[in-house]
């Protein structure tokens, strides 16, 4: 919830074309597209403890200066406020939809619930 970045995979590293060692310990504040930083404020103060994921489209400043448009899913988990995101973007790539990948984790987790209810 404080905004530092503690773990990523490759795909965000190369949206916003940095390397770990640039990224771990770094506020999203850094790499957030000035235009975009109050909008981001205001998504991490109304997320809610293990709610449906929050979508929000923002930019990412990369080192050269462009930005780079991003679609993420934010959910909080757990009591330490920890912060799990779904990216995704197109540049040179199809479209992916994180929102596709959410909803079929929730008819999975659905599917889970119903079958402990009925052993």
């Amino acid at each position: 919830m404080t905004g530092i970045i503690l773990d990523f995979d490759e795909g965000f590293c190369q949206l916003v074309r940095r390397r770990p060692d640039q990224l771990v310990g770094l506020s999203y504040k850094a790499i957030t597209a000035p235009d975009d930083l109050l909008k981001s404020s205001e998504m991490l103060v109304s997320l809610i403890n293990k709610a449906s994921p929050t979508h929000i489209r923002k930019g990412y400043v990369r080192p050269d200066g462009s930005v780079i448009k991003a679609d993420l899913l934010v959910s909080k988990f757990g009591n330490e406020g920890r912060l799990i995101a779904t990216l995704s973007w197109t540049e040179g790539q199809q479209e992916s939809s994180p929102s596709k990948l959410w909803k079929a984790a929730l008819r999975v987790k659905h599917i889970y619930d119903a079958r402990i209810i009925e052993l």
